[in-house]
């Protein structure tokens, strides 16, 4: 059967990406993909609902530590009719690799849906548009954050709409913070972005290349372009 996905890791060279999990939303298959026949595809489902795994990629390159997305953030709550979701582990899996917050160098988002931002402060957006509470401040507060900035226009004018960051938990703490980036910027060694604009008009890839040029192949973390 289905499961969430677990803490796993690649290396490309000397640098190495770490999948850290913090949740999973047990999702309506019919409301993700209407009008999918899912007897025809067996052990796809669990108890009649598709599993989403939310989490982060830890990369690891020279000495710098970047964060790729944050998660959903510290959650238990159902959205009717269309799944339940779960968050919270992101910080344990962390430490699990004996890494605090204090560790991360960078955070870099491909995007801003709620999903991936969780934990920018120490409130987690709910999907409903509010906050848990009053953020008193970012969670990986030594970190520069990293996005395009098509992204942060976009979502500066239209906050939690349609599935945006929470005003209050995600683009306040960020305000006078976030820094900008564009496609072939590189933002730890061999590390870069590329612009890959679709699912939001600011998504981001990240390309992860050996920088010493041993290794010839490359990793993408591509968000939610697929």
């Amino acid at each position: 059967m289905p499961q969430p996905a677990k803490r796993s890791r690649i290396a490309i060279g000397d640098t190495t990406i770490t999948y850290l999990p913090d949740g999973f939303g047990a999702h309506n298959p019919d409301v993700l993909f209407p009008g999918v026949d899912w007897t025809t595809r067996p052990g796809r489902l669990q108890d009649g609902q598709l599993l989403l795994s939310f989490g982060s990629f830890l990369i690891c390159a020279g000495d710098q530590r970047v964060l790729v997305d944050l998660a959903v953030g510290k959650i238990d709550v159902d959205v009717p009719g269309v799944a339940h979701l779960e968050g919270g582990a992101l910080l344990q899996n962390l430490a699990d690799e004996g890494l605090s917050a204090e560790d991360i160098d960078t955070v870099v988002y491909t995007h801003l849906h709620l999903d991936h931002v969780g934990w920018t402060s120490d409130v987690a957006p709910l999907p409903n548009g509010s906050a848990t509470g009053s953020p008193t401040g970012l969670t990986f507060a030594r970190a520069r954050h990293l996005m395009s900035q098509d992204e942060w226009q976009y979502w500066s004018t239209r906050a939690a709409a349609m599935g945006g960051p929470d005003a209050e938990a995600v683009l306040k703490p960020l305000d006078g913070v976030v820094e900008f980036v564009k496609s072939g910027d590189t933002i730890a060694p061999g590390v870069t972005v590329e612009a890959t604009p679709g699912h939001t008009p600011g998504h981001l890839a990240i390309v992860v290349r050996d920088p010493s040029g041993t290794r010839t192949e490359s990793a993408y973390i591509v968000g939610d372009i697929l």
